[in-house]
């Protein structure tokens, strides 16, 4: 028989559910013998983890526990592609020497997904001179607690105010964690009212196994 290795991302936040399950311990955080493997990838991260938010980390978040509490910038290699994704877990937070040099190298792209978007608090004015040229999917950031409440305006009203139109500012918002429904939903409301497009995720417990359909 041979090997067997189980990890991503779920496993980080299941470990015990998983070896009891399975009798094998799973790997925790990023396995760094497949993030370095050579090759032309069209998902790609130029910096890993993030120092978290005006609060502190965010309370539902994954990424200090996979990627680390501390940012760092990390080796990458852009595909021979008209398009790709970029998944930093918080790209604002990198120093303006990084944004300028990724920034030089995208712009052969035809379509560029910031996927994970901005993170409101770490927004700086100077990353939309830099980045505002690109062909981006969306313009995206989040809106997940009452605690950024000012942040989250700030940036999306900005956005807005800027040109960019409302369908594509996309803003993440985190519904049924630590606050009320109505609660998730003014900030849904108060997305739509200053010029963004609220995306809701529900929040739910690491062990959830029941159909997306089911309700929450």
């Amino acid at each position: 028989l041979g090997e067997v290795w189980i990890g991503g991302p779920a496993c980080t936040y299941n470990v015990g559910l998983i070896q009891r399950a399975t009798g094998v311990k799973p790997h925790i955080g990023p396995d760094w013998r497949f993030e370095e493997m050579p090759g032309e990838y069209r998902l790609l991260r130029t910096t890993r983890g993030c120092s978290g938010g005006v609060v502190g980390p965010c309370y539902a978040c994954p990424v200090p526990r996979m990627d680390g509490n501390k940012l760092r910038i990390v080796a990458y290699s852009l595909p021979v592609s008209d398009s790709c994704a970029i998944l930093d877990d918080n790209i604002a937070q990198a120093p303006k020497e990084h944004h300028e040099r990724l920034v030089s190298q995208l712009t052969r792209y035809r379509s560029i997904d910031l996927n994970s978007g901005w993170e409101p608090w770490w927004w700086r004015e100077w990353m939309w001179d830099c980045w505002r040229g690109l062909p981006l999917v969306a313009w995206r950031t989040a809106f997940d607690g009452m605690y950024e409440e000012q942040y989250a305006r700030d940036l999306i009203t900005f956005w807005y105010d800027s040109g960019v139109p409302q369908r594509k500012i996309w803003v993440y918002v985190l519904c049924g964690g630590d606050e009320s429904f109505d609660q998730g939903f003014y900030r849904c409301q108060k997305v739509l009212e200053w010029g963004g497009e609220p995306r809701v995720q529900m929040y739910k417990p690491n062990t959830w196994l029941y159909p997306r359909s089911k309700p929450y």
